[in-house]
């Protein structure tokens, strides 16, 4: 599948629901649902411990809403950035959310998730 290749549209339906899994793993602490998506090379004790002392010690990533808005798409090099507003229950403060997605080996995956 290639990627850079695919519509805005396309690319959309394709990471909304990964983007929707990610939230509800990083609400409920799963580790397993939240690299479900991730390239296994990338999944390592070292990855999985940061991201629980990031669950542990900023309260926002474990309380994200469900009201999210689409912003735009980044077509990298290799890679798709897809950025959303995204609002967190605890705060009415505004985050950006960004999926980053990338083919490896034919299978389209989540080379970074960040919450900023």
């Amino acid at each position: 599948m290639d990627l850079l290749a695919m519509s805005d549209s396309e690319l959309m339906q394709l990471a909304d629901p990964i983007y929707n899994e990610l939230i509800e793993a990083s609400n409920s602490r799963n580790l397993d649902a939240f690299t479900k998506h991730m390239p296994n090379e990338l999944i390592n004790d070292e990855i999985k411990q940061d991201i629980e002392e990031q669950w542990d010690n900023v309260p926002f990533l474990t309380a994200l809403s469900e009201k999210k808005e689409f912003l735009g798409l980044l077509r990298r090099k290799s890679t798709i950035h897809v950025l959303w507003k995204q609002w967190s229950e605890i705060n009415d403060t505004q985050y950006l959310g960004v999926l980053v997605l990338k083919n490896i080996n034919g299978k389209v995956k989540s080379n970074g998730f960040f919450i900023k």
